[in-house]
């Protein structure tokens, strides 16, 4: 029942939406940011492409939409225009000359709009009109949705292929992700990155960014490898850092150690974490193409992977030709990785991840944002 009423109710502000954007006249160079993916951060690519758009190009009008008060105030702080309340939401959007989006939605099937899809990252599990749990009415306001898209931005040719047919549109482009920029940063933005989160007196930052479990698996970890991990922590002065999934509240970490944190309320961005991460851990998160731009050690832990196809996600890619090695099933090889380090230095590895780089990133210099902006001004 309460599921109907959302169909109703999302229903009617579609068509809603739809009659009175053929009657509002569109606004020149009014761009309205509308975040689906997290709407309690102001993260992500929405956020770096609205920062780069508002500092660099002050004739366009930026307003981000959303009322979540928290996103509100910090986007406030930024002397950027928001529209929160339900009249100054719509009447922001109708007007809009482009509308910046960053998850699937089917609020703009029906009606005239022209929409920006920087979505949420580049991955290997099929999204939008080709992830299997998508329900058939879903499907077919979202295809009605894609319709509209002006322009999917992209990372790389492997990346347009895959988001093309997830969107069912040709309208894609390899600029490399507006969030991206951020990882390219000078020692000293790392060092106040490190001081802002309380982590500059360990020697090593180990992040732990599992991707979202549409449907509960197993837990990743036993409560003896929690207590074996720390134990290595505490002797090489690390720490083990978890950033959940923002839709996830499957995972458990544990209270009790002193070198291992969930920090995944304590940060907005994932990015800052990426930059002062030393090593990376995760296993079919899009994190993990970001992560590679930087050229820094990491591991896939695909303890799961069985269970995720089978009650999850299908993938776009065969993760076993994609994903570079070593790739761990259990936490006995992930510890043993994680202490002896000496596989970093293999060619092998060495080459396969610079080859898993490439794969998805066309770009690795920092400029995705003014790259992206281009393709909107030639609109």
């Amino acid at each position: 029942m309460k599921r109907t009423k959302q169909i109703i109710k999302g229903t009617i502000i579609i068509y809603t939406l739809g009659f009175f954007s053929y009657l509002i006249p569109k606004k020149k160079n009014s761009y309205a940011f509308v975040s689906f993916f997290d709407r309690k951060k102001f993260s992500g690519n929405l956020k770096s492409f609205l920062l780069y758009v508002h500092e660099s190009h002050p004739e366009i009008e930026t307003t981000y939409v959303g009322n979540n008060k928290d996103v509100v105030k910090e986007v406030e702080e930024h002397n950027i225009k928001t529209a929160s309340r339900p009249l100054s939401l719509f009447w922001t959007v109708l007007r809009a000359e482009h509308v910046f989006i960053d998850a699937s939605t089917f609020f703009f099937s029906v009606g005239r709009f022209s929409v920006v899809q920087l979505w949420h990252g580049t991955g290997f599990k099929n999204i939008a009109l080709l992830n299997r749990n998508t329900k058939n009415i879903i499907r077919y306001y979202f295809k009605k949705a894609t319709r509209k898209y002006r322009i999917v931005v992209c990372t790389s040719e492997s990346d347009c292929k895959k988001k093309g047919k997830s969107f069912e549109t040709e309208n894609v482009v390899a600029t490399g992700l507006p969030r991206n920029d951020e990882l390219f940063v000078d020692e000293k933005v790392e060092n106040e990155l490190l001081e802002k989160y309380k982590l500059e007196r360990y020697d090593k930052i180990i992040t732990y960014a599992p991707t979202w479990r549409d449907f509960p698996t197993k837990q990743p970890f036993s409560e003896e490898f929690w207590r074996k991990l720390n134990n290595y922590l505490v002797q090489s002065n690390s720490f083990f850092l978890v950033v959940k999934h923002p839709y996830s509240s499957f995972l458990k970490i544990p209270t009790a150690y002193s070198n291992i944190g969930d920090y995944t309320k304590v940060i907005n961005d994932i990015q800052e974490i990426l930059v002062v991460t030393d090593f990376l851990i995760t296993d079919y998160s899009s994190v993990i193409t970001d992560y590679a731009i930087m050229d820094k050690p990491f591991l896939i832990y695909a303890y799961d992977l069985e269970l995720y196809i089978e009650n999850c996600r299908s993938f776009g890619y065969d993760l076993k030709e994609v994903l570079p090695n070593p790739i761990l099933k259990t936490e006995d090889e992930l510890l043993e990785k994680l202490i002896d380090t000496s596989w970093e230095n293999s060619p092998e590895v060495i080459e396969e991840h610079e080859e898993f780089k490439n794969m998805f990133h066309k770009y690795c210099d920092g400029n995705s944002c003014e790259r992206v902006m281009e393709e909107v001004l030639s609109l």
